[in-house]
């Protein structure tokens, strides 16, 4: 199955020709619900069973979730995720204040 431009435009750190649809589903949904317009969720949707959408939503990628996105869908969803899950789950570009003092001590 091809992917729709879309959809391919969630991928962008992803050669479109190596992405495949049923092997790679959890990095697509999760790029789809992270970066995807109206469109390519409808896209989504249609391709994948509620299931398999559920799954990846509670058992979320670490490091893989915009915050505002992941507490979205989870919402939606009616999925509660542990607070540990959560936090590990999200992309931050800043380090925890708990890492950086890590990262002193051992300086």
């Amino acid at each position: 199955m091809k992917l729709p431009l879309g959809v391919r435009a969630c991928l962008w750190s992803y050669r479109p020709s190596i992405v495949d649809v049923r092997r790679d589903r959890a990095l697509i949904i999760t790029q789809v619900l992270n970066y995807g317009r109206w469109d390519d969720v409808q896209w989504l949707l249609q391709t994948y069973t509620r299931g398999e959408i559920s799954k990846v939503l509670c058992r979320p990628a670490r490091g893989s979730w915009l915050p505002d996105v992941l507490h979205f869908w989870t919402l939606l969803w009616k999925i509660r995720l542990p607070r540990k899950v959560y936090r590990q789950a999200l992309f931050s570009v800043h380090p925890s204040i708990e890492r950086q003092k890590s990262i002193i001590r051992s300086a």
